[in-house]
Formats: structure tokens, sequence, C-alpha cells
């Protein structure tokens, strides 16, 4: 006999609707690292006029939601802030903020009700004369409405009262407005008045919103052009994020008018076992027991410019690239594999996919994938992530979990050169960097020469990074022989070896080698399936259990846990099952592109490219020996 489950763990285990399913599968998007995806746009925009304010970001997570707004205004390492000690961000955010950002906490009790005495808050602010021994307080966090205490509402001239000792502080003030829309149902005050005081808020879309992932923090222009940044940082930036945000825009638009009935139901079963309630959320006093057209690139630099070709760009396209037509209408974008929109099959398998909170660990379409991946790549375990910036940092940390480690990588490397510094920033690990020869290849005596041995005053070496296939040099293709190589070095000197393979599917058929026999040496490998494999939005790390297992930690530290996760991994799993064979047409009209006369091929773009470098799969760089002018999207 079956047992109905009624499943009252959290409003984070809600599936998409009928609606979300359709708006995710029409959805209108391009890249939004970039800043184009349309849907993302117009989402934003309709969120920072809800919530009464300049602009709005989406981000992954709550946690990140929080994590960027803290560091947004403590973005002096060693600043201070001031919040509740049963706070989420304090007790549930796996202390993101100290150790990512150097913020330290100051923690003033909640109240059964979710305040903190006002007195006590002008208290625990730290003066001025104390600065050779305090850290210095440049923020307020408030928690509305409140889940340590019961989903309890902080009223609109409560949080106006706090918002004025911050100002006349000089501070800045967050609200962690995970279930805002709650309070403002529940209070019968209208969401941007309870907001009005705060200088950013955070609200959570896969809450009671019903979502499948994501939040957004609205705030000031300036606040979220400090925020974008850090997203991506954190690893926070997804391509075709128009996926997420239509949902999310349905979740927003149908969803609110239905929390006050989630109030009523929670009073309803408030009186049979719970000792109080005060909106959607309940506490127990005991445990319970229950049965069970233009040509569009991208620049790389103020002499090179960057064609890649991608599994939807057609040979028409190639043509059309090569001949340049002027009045030509349709636009052939060529910028990056990023840009790929998600195919039909891609669009239905997210409308369809059988979801859970993956933050717990149990959504079913997200472990069948991450199982996949691992056995595809030949290691134990596997772990999705929003980006392939995340799937780097987390496999760096790591790996180099003491700060002050070292990592020796390619000083033309993806990670050294467009990450942000997130392993430095974030992690406290420094980078040795050794030449990236023509090939993508550092020469075998100068890593292990960059390899320090104990010395007061060397860091220590931890770690050697590898790329495959290399960006910066055109898309080369490391050999399954030279990587072998590298790992007896690293294994040798007692290091791991991590892979940058975020096309490294490309590597595996353009050098005819499986793709578990090319990563064998190597103790992890981030794989990006938003590029050549087509995928709207993600990575994938793989490497031991154990490795797993910290990675997911670092994972949700990072604001990359997301919730009904399997929308993303149903597309991603067709993305590898039907693109990996279409990768060699890709390299084959890459190879088009670059044998044809240049000169003329790209005369509606610049006159002097001089140079063409055949880098073998699909990236191909153009390189301009004398225009000093940088070339746009």
């Amino acid at each position: 006999m079956v047992t109905k489950v009624v499943d009252l763990r959290s409003d984070t285990v809600t599936k998409p609707s009928e609606a979300m399913r359709a708006a995710m599968a029409a959805a209108d998007v391009d890249d939004d690292v970039l800043g184009g995806d349309p849907t993302a746009r117009r989402f934003e925009a309709e969120m920072a006029r809800i919530m009464g304010k300049e602009a709005a970001l989406f981000v992954p997570s709550g946690t990140m939601a929080n994590l960027v707004s803290v560091l947004a205004h403590c973005d002096v390492r060693g600043s201070e802030v001031i919040l509740g000690d049963n706070s989420h961000i304090h007790v549930y955010e796996n202390g993101g903020i100290s150790t990512i950002g150097g913020v330290h906490p100051k923690t003033v009790p909640n109240n059964p009700d979710g305040t903190m005495d006002i007195d006590k808050i002008v208290a625990a602010i730290r003066h001025r004369e104390g600065a050779l021994y305090y850290p210095t307080t440049r923020l307020i966090c408030l928690e509305n409405t409140h889940a340590n205490c019961g989903g309890k509402c902080l009223t609109a001239e409560y949080t106006d009262k706090v918002g004025e000792i911050a100002k006349s502080h000089g501070l800045k003030l967050h609200i962690d407005g995970a279930r805002i829309f709650n309070a403002s149902v529940a209070l019968g005050v209208p969401v941007d008045r309870l907001v009005k005081a705060a200088d950013s808020v955070s609200v959570c879309l896969s809450k009671g919103l019903g979502a499948p992932i994501g939040s957004v923090i609205v705030g000031s222009q300036a606040f979220i052009d400090k925020a974008k940044i850090l997203r991506k940082t954190l690893g926070g930036g997804m391509r075709q994020i128009g996926v997420l945000c239509a949902a999310a825009y349905v979740a927003v638009r149908d969803t609110v008018g239905k929390l006050a009935d989630d109030h009523r139901k929670a009073k309803a079963l408030a009186g049979f076992i719970f000792s109080f309630w005060n909106q959607n959320a309940l506490h127990f006093d005991k445990r319970l027991t229950m049965p069970e057209k233009t040509l569009a690139f991208s620049p790389q630099n103020k002499k090179s410019m960057r064609f890649v070709i991608h599994y939807q760009i057609s040979d028409n396209d190639v043509q059309y690239a090569l001949t340049c037509v002027e009045m030509a209408t349709k636009v052939v974008d060529l910028r990056s594999d990023t840009v790929t929109k998600p195919s039909e099959a891609m669009r239905a398998a997210m409308a369809a996919a059988d979801v859970d909170d993956d933050v717990v660990g149990v959504d079913p379409t997200a472990q069948r994938f991450q199982a996949e991946m691992a056995a595809l790549m030949g290691k134990e375990a596997a772990l999705f992530v929003p980006s392939g910036t995340m799937g780097n940092l987390i496999s760096v940390l790591v790996h180099c979990d003491v700060r002050g480690s070292e990592v020796i990588l390619g000083d033309d490397s993806h990670i050294h050169v467009y990450e942000n510094g997130g392993i430095s920033t974030i992690g406290g690990v420094h980078s040795r960097t050794v030449r990236n020869n023509p090939d993508g290849t550092m020469d075998l005596n100068k890593i292990v020469a960059a390899i320090r041995h104990p010395d007061l005053h060397y860091p220590t070496t931890r770690l050697i990074c590898l790329e495959n296939t290399h960006g910066n040099t055109g898309g080369k293709c490391l050999s399954v022989e030279y990587t072998d190589k590298v790992g007896e070095i690293a294994k040798s000197h007692g290091l791991k070896l991590h892979i940058d393979g975020a096309r490294i599917f490309n590597a595996s058929v353009a050098l005819g080698v499986p793709v578990d026999r090319l990563v064998k040496a190597a103790d992890s490998v981030s794989v990006c399936l938003s590029k050549g494999l087509g995928a709207p939005v993600g990575s994938v790390i793989v490497g031991s259990k154990a490795f797993i297992d910290k990675a997911r930690i670092l994972r949700k530290t990072l604001g990359g846990g997301m919730r009904q996760v399997g929308v993303l991994c149903a597309a991603a799993q067709v993305a590898v099952r039907d693109t990996v064979g279409k990768l060699a047409d890709d390299h084959r009209k890459a190879k088009v592109l670059a044998d044809s006369d240049v000169q003329y091929a790209l005369t509606c773009v610049e006159k002097a490219v001089e140079e063409l470098l055949d880098g073998g799969t699909n990236l191909q760089h153009l390189t301009n020996g004398t225009n000093k002018n940088s070339y746009g999207h």
C-alpha cells in the first residue's frame, strides 16, 4: 500500500506550475553574463518596480543574494555587520560573509517576534574612538519574515526606525526578505512600503512564490552594478537565465495572490498541532512522528577578436560570415558558443522534468544527471553548479583548503584571466603563473621549477591547473600524453591536478580520444554545459566522492545551491546526449571559416585583419596587428 506523502518540509520543495514550465519552454533568451538576456532584463526591471528600487539582479540562490548584498556594502575586508543571533544569514549560510568576504558579524539577540531591541542595535555600533581595536561597522541586517522565529513579520514602523538608526550613523540597511511577500500579505502593507528604509533587499523566488530556482536583489543602480561584479566573481553569472526568469515572472504574477490562502491553511493546521502561528511558517513545540542578423563577435584584447562556431551555426551561416554582405539583416552570432538557444528537445525536457529540492539533495533529475556525468568522465561523483566560474572556483578551493595555498596555472588561462581573480579574492589562494605556449601547454620543466620547496618565505604549492581546450590560444587541445605527464609531476610532488575542461568534449572529438581517458590523470575536472554543448545554464564538476562532498558544502557557501535544479539538469542531459556527436561538424565549419580569404570575408568588420590562427576545434582567433580599436560585440 502506498502512503500519501504530504510534504511540509519547506516551501522550497514546490514543483513548477504548468504555466511556469510553459514559460520556461517558450522563453526568449540570450547570454545574460554578457547582459543580453531579454527575459532577464524585463524580469529584473519588473522586480525593481515592484520593490520600489532603482534596479534588480537575478542570482542563483538566497544565500548568494545575501552574500552579494553584504559584500557590496562591506567592500573593505574587516568590515562589521550587525545582525540577529538567530538570523538566517548568521545561522544557515555557512558563515560565507566571513569565510568568503572577511566580514565580521556582530550579533544582537533576536526577540521572539524576530526584532532586535533598538537600544541594543545602537549599542552594537562601534564608536570610532576604538578604531585601533574594533572593526568598522558598515551594515545592519534585518530578516522579514523571520524564519527562526516562526515566520514573524517585521512592521514597516520597526523597519523605518532601524533605517533611521542606520542613516544617522552612516550605515547601510539590508533586509533578507526571502519571504517578504508573505510579510506584505500578512500585514496588509505594500511590499515597496515595507522595504522603503532599506538600501538593499534580497527576495527568494523559490520559496513561497514557487519558482524552481533563484532569488533577486534590489537596490540603487550603483549597488546593483557592484552586485553584478560580485555575482560573477562568486560564479553566479549564468547564461540563458531567461528560462528561469520566465518561471520567476509567472511565480510573482500568479502566486502572491495565493499567499493569504497559505497563511489561512497554516492557521488551521496550527489549531491542531502547533503552539502558535503567524503566516505560512510554523514551528513545532515537539517532534511529530508520522506514517509513511549581422556578424557578431567577441573582443579578446586590442589586437584580437574571437569567432566561435557552435552546433547551431549552419553552413549557410558560415558562408554568410565569409562573404559579409553589408546589407544583410540576418545575424550570424559568432561571439561565443555561450549564446546558443535551448533546442526544442531541451525546452521539452525542462518543461517535463521530475524535480525536488536539490539543496537538500533530493532532486531526482539532478541525481541521475550527476551520476551519468561521473560515469562518462570516469570519476566517482559529480556536482551540478551554476557556472564554469563557480566550477573552477569550487574545485580550486577544495584542493587548496588552507588560505595562503598556491596553485600553478597558465598565464593565459581562463581561471587566471577571466574569472575575476576569485580564487584569490574569495579563497585566499595565490596564483603562480607559468607561460602558456601557443599550443596551450606549459613547459614541463617550468611547471616543476614553479613548485615551491618548503621555506619560510613561500606559500605552499597544492595544485596544478590545466585548460583543455585552451580558449586564449584558439581552442588548442592538450594531448592525453601531455596531461598524463603533468599528472605524474603532480602525483610525485604530492599535488592535485585540476582540469578546466569547459570544452573538454571538443578536445575529445578533435583528438579522437574518449573523454574519460583524456582526464584520467586529473583529480577534478570542470565541464561547461552551456558552451559548445548548448545547454542553457550550468557546469558540472567531477572527481572523487570525498572531493564532491567538500564541493557540495562550498557550493552552498558560495550561494550556488539551487532548488528545483532538475529543470536545468534535464536540459543539460539532452545537450550531452544530442550535441557531442555534432561537435566534429562544428570543427569542420570553423576550419572553413579559418581557411577562407580573411581579407575579403571580414571587410564589414575590419580591413586591417592580418593574421589568422587555426585553433583546431570550434574557436578561431583573428589577430589584428595594426588597429588599436577594441572590437565590440
